[in-house]
């Protein structure tokens, strides 16, 4: 097996932080850019996470996840609720100037 080949196994395997499971949406790796998968695994296990809960025009309830990596970029994660506590990750991107400022607002809230 290649080291490539590796990498990319290791990024399909389920994520869990505290008792909520991760999947990734099929097929959602070819289309990421501009955050890498680690980053996103990274971000779901922050301990400082900014759950925003948003709808689809079809009123499908998604939740976009606010928080930072490891490294503290800071970046959007996008999940589908599914089964149980479980969900699935569907779109994840690096956040605009305008929305760093709202997490760091909402940040510094929480430090009061």
């Amino acid at each position: 097996m290649s080291r490539s080949t590796r990498r990319h196994d290791l990024r399909l395997r389920p994520v869990y932080t505290a008792c909520v499971g991760y999947q990734w949406l099929p097929g959602l790796l070819a289309f990421l850019t501009d955050v890498e998968p680690y980053e996103v695994n990274q971000a779901l296990a922050h301990p400082h996470r900014w759950p925003r809960r948003m709808r689809d025009p079809r009123g499908g309830i998604f939740i976009a996840i606010w928080t930072r990596t490891a490294t503290q970029r800071p970046i959007i994660v996008t999940v589908r609720p599914s089964a149980g506590l479980d969900a699935t990750i569907v779109a994840a991107r690096p956040m605009t100037p305008l929305e760093i400022a709202q997490l760091e607002t909402w940040e510094q809230d929480r430090e009061r």
